[in-house]
């Protein structure tokens, strides 16, 4: 099977992110709560643009940011409200990208490789659009002395780590499997006008 190359993407975002994981003390309430370990990462950014222009036959909307520049956007037609916006309308959007990883012990199901939702407000312009992507690797091995940590991907590739505290690898072991999941969300929420 071919990856997209959003799991490649993720698989070398694995690589930074399994050396910060191994860094950090993992959270053992977490872990106790789901039998397993892990820690996320992740930074949101939230833009608002007022629409100036809207021309409904060709879907297509003028936006203008916070510094007075102008954007021209088609809204296809997955956008389901279009024709309820109106000059005036302020569109806040926030992006948020993540990176989760999960260690979980061997026989335990991996999760789904991609997934994509939309989830639409019913009572406000607003939806969120997520695509999720997960790619599983394997710790196959563990050096105390170096101290590093060396994992297998799922096109056989094997990656070592270094790690700057050992006592931060006494949480895994050989043949633990670690989910990397990359998440990336897009909320967009239109204000009426005034």
């Amino acid at each position: 099977m071919r990856h997209p190359k959003s799991l490649q993407v993720a698989v070398a975002i694995w690589l930074a992110a399994l050396a910060v994981m191994v860094v950090m003390t993992v959270s053992h309430a977490a872990a106790a709560q789901h039998e397993t370990k892990g820690v996320t990462r992740s930074t949101s950014t939230t833009v608002k643009a007022t629409i100036i222009a809207i021309d409904k036959e060709h879907r297509i909307v003028t936006l203008r940011g916070p510094q007075g520049n102008d954007t021209i956007m088609h809204a296809d037609s997955k956008v389901q409200r279009f024709n309820e916006l109106k000059i005036g309308d302020v569109v806040s959007a926030t992006y948020t990208e993540s990176v989760a990883l999960n260690v979980r012990k061997p026989g335990t199901p991996p999760p789904p490789e991609l997934k994509d939702s939309v989830v639409r407000d019913p009572n406000k312009l607003a939806a969120t659009v997520t695509q999720q992507s997960t790619v599983s690797v394997k710790i196959t091995g563990i050096d105390m002395n170096v101290p590093s940590v060396t994992a297998k991907g799922p096109q056989g590739n094997s990656y070592t780590f270094k790690v700057k505290d050992k006592n931060n690898l006494k949480e895994f072991q050989v043949g633990d499997n670690v989910d990397i999941t990359y998440t990336e969300a897009l909320l967009t929420h239109v204000e009426p006008a005034k």
